[in-house]
């Protein structure tokens, strides 16, 4: 035994092939301290406690109860290790661990790094610099990699394959944060959440209840999910997503972005900059695309394969707004009613009822189709079609025109210029061309080929 070396070994204990300068060796109980060496490091093992192949220089070790320090290497650190605690393969520097009731923390590499395990929990693979691992209850933090991070985890949950600079990462009750690698992020997952496949720089990612953010990657970004919401392959700078109820939200990039999906909706195959998407009840907005938009998508409405600069679409009920491209365009779908193949620029579209607006183009247009009315291959400048009850506007074309259908009126195959065509009851214009004229159809009339 090397001088200026101080053990004491009480009850039943045993200090066993143990070498130091200027340490202290300490063992009570049925403790065991062995393979140890050290240098001005202090060593205190009580109970049935063991410290072994223990290798340090300025470091504190304190094993208590049936705790074990095992594979321990260390330069100015202290680990301390209780109850049924575990402490294996531990390497590091400046570093403080502390391991109580059945926890185990094994295979820690660190520096200037703070690891505190309860419980049943489980520190695991474990490298740092600058860090805070808290691990209680059956909680597991696994793989983990962090420089400047802060990891919590409590209850049943895990927190795997973490790698992250000035990150925070909490995760409680049953929920899981899986393959996250981040750069000054925040997540925060609970109940039975999951997040998981998660890259980001400067995001919040919260996640509750039953949901689960998957394959999330951003900058700027603030991602919150609900209930058993949904986020999936999301991409985006800048943005704000939030999810809640039973709604998904997926296949989602943009910039400056703002999705917002509640209760059964889905927002999916999304894509945006400066754009606001609003999807609630079971409503889906699906395949879209646009820059400075707004999409509104309530009750069972379908807004899809939309794409538009400056636009604003607001579909309720059981609408239907799809294949939509515009710019600075209004398109409104309310009821049962249908808004497809739609390209306009500065125009207003409002559908309601069972009406259909279909394969409409348009500068500078309006249409409004209500009740069961359909104003269909429709193409204008500085047009207003109007269409109620059953009446239909078709094969229409017109530059600074008025068309007006309603009954059962037909207005078909129309083509005119400064023009006004009125229908009602169940007359009919057909094959109609002009130049500022008036047409007037009314009861069971007919205008062809004029």
């Amino acid at each position: 035994m090397p001088l200026f070396s101080i053990n004491a070994c009480g009850g039943c204990g045993v200090i066993a092939a143990y070498r130091g300068c200027g340490t202290t060796g300490t063992c009570g109980g049925h403790g065991v301290i062995a393979a140890y060496r050290g240098c001005g490091t202090t060593a205190t093992c009580g109970g049935h406690g063991v410290i072994a192949a223990y290798r340090g220089c300025g470091t504190t070790a304190t094993c208590g109860g049936h705790g074990v320090i095992a594979a321990y290497r260390g330069c100015g650190t202290t680990a301390t290790c209780g109850g049924h605690g575990v402490i294996a393969d531990y390497r590091g520097c400046g570093t403080t661990a502390t391991c109580g009731g059945h926890g185990v923390i094994a295979d820690y590499r660190g520096c200037g790094t703070t690891a505190t395990c309860g419980g049943h929990g489980v520190i695991a693979a474990y490298r740092g610099c600058g860090t805070t691992a808290t691990c209680g209850g059956h909680g597991v933090i696994a793989a983990y990699r962090g420089c400047g991070t802060t990891a919590t985890c409590g209850g049943h949950g895990v927190i795997a394959v973490y790698r992250g600079c000035g990150t925070t990462a909490t995760c409680d009750g049953h929920g899981v944060i899986a393959a996250y690698r981040g750069c000054g992020t925040t997540a925060t997952c609970g109940g039975h959440g999951v997040i998981a496949a998660y890259r980001g720089c400067g995001t919040t990612a919260t996640c509750g209840g039953h949901s689960a953010i998957a394959a999330y990657r951003g900058c700027g970004t603030t991602a919150t999910c609900g209930g058993h919401g949904f986020i999936a392959a999301y991409r985006g700078c800048g943005t704000t997503a939030t999810c809640g109820g039973h709604g998904v939200i997926a296949a989602y990039r943009g910039c400056g972005t703002t999705a917002t999906c509640g209760g059964h909706g889905v927002i999916a195959a999304y894509r945006g900059c400066g754009t606001t998407a609003t999807c609630g009840g079971h409503g889906v907005i699906a395949a879209y695309r646009g820059c400075g938009t707004t999409a509104t998508c309530g009750g069972h409405g379908v807004i899809a394969a939309y794409r538009g600069c400056g636009t604003t679409a607001t579909c309720s009920g059981h609408g239907v707004i799809a294949a939509y491209r515009g710019c600075g365009t209004t398109a409104t779908c309310g009821g049962h009613s249908v808004i497809a193949a739609y390209r306009g620029c500065g125009t207003t579209a409002t559908c309601g009822g069972h009406g259909v607006i279909a394969a409409y183009r348009g500068c500078g247009t309006t249409a409004t189709c209500g009740g069961h009315g359909v104003i269909a291959a429709y193409r204008g400048c500085g047009t207003t079609a109007t269409c109620g009850g059953h009446g239909v506007i078709a094969a229409y074309r017109g530059c600074g025109t008025t068309a007006t259908c309603g009954g059962h009126g037909v207005i078909a195959a129309y083509r005119g210029c400064g023009t006004t065509a009125t229908c009602g009851g169940h007359g009919a214009i057909a094959a109609y061309r002009g130049c500022g004229t008036t047409a007037t159809c009314n009861g069971h009339g007919v205008i062809a080929a004029l």
